[in-house]
This record gives structure tokens, C-alpha cells and sequence, in this order.
């Protein structure tokens, strides 16, 4: 069995031990007898915006399978181009929180029209 799973990026695998880096832009987290658990992170030099200086300089990387079984991934790394060219985000990164750490999750409790 081959798990694949994206979006992780550096700065939430720095928070977890016994997790590799982001810094060719996916691992390989588990190897056992039934298979791998593999993440993949495409988005090079992450935070492409945040109200930050602060980058990780990692690479992005994408995922090849191929026929028969499909479970011989193919690893592809890239990196950000530099200088980075002016772009406008979608959205007002300065105002978005940026982490499930910051969630008032107090103030996302709802009731039902029966109170509960």
C-alpha cells in the first residue's frame, strides 16, 4: 500500500518530532511491511505570502506514478525562481490567521434551535 498525502509544510514539521524536514519538498515518514506513507509539499520558499520576512528556502516537489502498480513513486524537486516576480495574493494574508493555533474556537460553538 502506498499512501501520498500533500500540504504539510515546513513550518508545521517543525513542530513534530521524529518527522524529516520539508527541505527537498516531500519524505518519506514511514516505511513498514504494508507499504509507505509519503508527503508531498509543492510550494518552494514557502510562505509565499505572510506578513514575514522570515522563508525556509525549501523546495516544492511533485509526484510521478506509473503504470503497472503505480508504487514506485517518482520524486521531482524544484526550486522558488529568484528574484521573485511581483505578484498579488488572493486574499488579505495580513489579516488571515495563519495556523490552527490561533483559532478562537470558543467563539465557533454553535447551538442547535433546541439549545444543544
Amino acid at each position: 500500500m502506498l499512501i501520498i498525502r500533500s500540504h504539510e509544510g515546513p513550518d508545521a514539521r517543525e513542530k513534530r518530532s521524529g518527522f524529516g524536514g520539508m527541505d527537498v519538498g516531500y519524505t518519506i515518514d514511514h516505511v513498514v511491511e504494508s507499504g509507505k506513507l509519503i508527503t508531498v509539499f509543492s510550494a518552494p520558499d514557502y510562505p509565499q505570502f505572510q506578513a514575514t520576512e522570515e522563508r525556509y528556502k525549501n523546495k516544492g516537489a511533485y509526484i510521478v506514478l506509473e503504470p503497472p502498480n503505480f508504487d514506485n513513486p517518482h520524486f521531482y524537486s524544484f526550486e522558488a525562481i529568484t528574484p521573485r516576480p511581483q505578484v498579488n495574493p488572493y486574499y488579505d494574508y495580513v489579516d488571515v490567521i495563519d495556523s490552527d493555533e490561533e483559532l478562537d474556537l470558543v467563539s465557533m460553538v454553535t447551538t442547535t434551535p433546541d439549545g444543544s
